[in-house]
């Protein structure tokens, strides 16, 4: 069985606060369609704005792509392609294992529900 994999250059993406906002209102919208207690409620939102204004965040988005590619078990080529995304407040992404980090666009609490209310 091949397998490849291959992951894009990791993009970097310094946000204004209008580009903030609008991250941090799709996250909020993601997770309620989803049925998810979202951590994103408009208090934490509005804080994170307020200490953007005040200098103390430097937000940076980054992506990557992450293309696999192999055969199932019917000998079918099977190519998936996840689109990753981290929101680091700081600017710094040593931390990109946490909760913020998403997979097409579901966080790994999202995914797992979303996945357990299949079965």
């Amino acid at each position: 069985m091949i397998k490849r994999i291959k992951v894009s250059e990791l993009d970097r993406l310094e946000l204004n606060r209008a580009q903030l906002e609008s991250y941090l209102h799709a996250r909020q919208r993601a997770s309620m369609s989803l049925g998810y207690p979202t951590a994103i409620d408009d208090a934490s939102i509005e804080d994170d704005l307020k200490s953007f204004d005040n200098g103390q965040l430097k937000p940076v988005l980054y992506n990557t792509s992450i293309v696999y590619e192999a055969f199932n078990a019917y000998e079918m080529p099977v190519r998936y392609i996840a689109d990753c995304t981290y929101l680091s407040k700081y600017g710094d992404r040593s931390k990109v294992w946490e909760h913020r980090v998403t997979v097409d666009q579901k966080t790994g609490t999202e995914w797992l529900s979303s996945n357990a209310e299949r079965y």
